[in-house]
């Protein structure tokens, strides 16, 4: 907000950054199959891999990870490392849709993703994991 004075940029060039939100494959827009690249991968990740079972000790139990030797700031870290990125992807691919950047552009989405977690059953206090349930609820909610 600083840099620009609060102003809104223009995105349309390169073609290649406005494909990314309005570009199409088939039916679809290319931020659906990178939704489900992310939500594959996520599910790949956190059911196949040590990492996984790592994130879930440490979100489960965090006194119980430790005793068994999982490095609770390590494993902390990546999660946040994870987290932003995907918020970063988010972010691009907002701004290529709506072909503009500005800083408050995001601003009102919490209400939905918040929605779209209670109606997909995730607990909003922790402890368990719902994947494919949130994925539904929030194509229901955006339909």
């Amino acid at each position: 907000m600083v840099l620009t004075n609060n102003k809104i940029l223009s995105c349309l060039q390169p073609k290649l950054f406005t494909d990314i939100g309005l570009g199409k494959i088939g039916p679809f827009t290319l931020p659906i199959y990178l939704m489900l690249l992310i939500a594959l991968l996520s599910y790949f990740v956190l059911n196949k891999t040590t990492l996984g079972r790592y994130f879930y000790a440490v979100g489960g139990n965090p006194e119980a990870a430790m005793i068994s030797g999982i490095s609770i700031k390590g494993i902390t870290m990546i999660a946040y490392i994870v987290s932003g990125f995907t918020a970063a992807v988010g972010g691009v691919v907002l701004a290529s849709m709506t072909q503009q950047g500005m800083a408050s552009t995001g601003g009102g989405y919490e209400t939905e993703v918040i929605t779209a977690a209670v109606i997909g059953g995730v607990s909003l206090v922790g402890g368990s994991e719902r994947f494919r349930a949130p994925l539904w609820a929030l194509c229901w909610w955006d339909c």
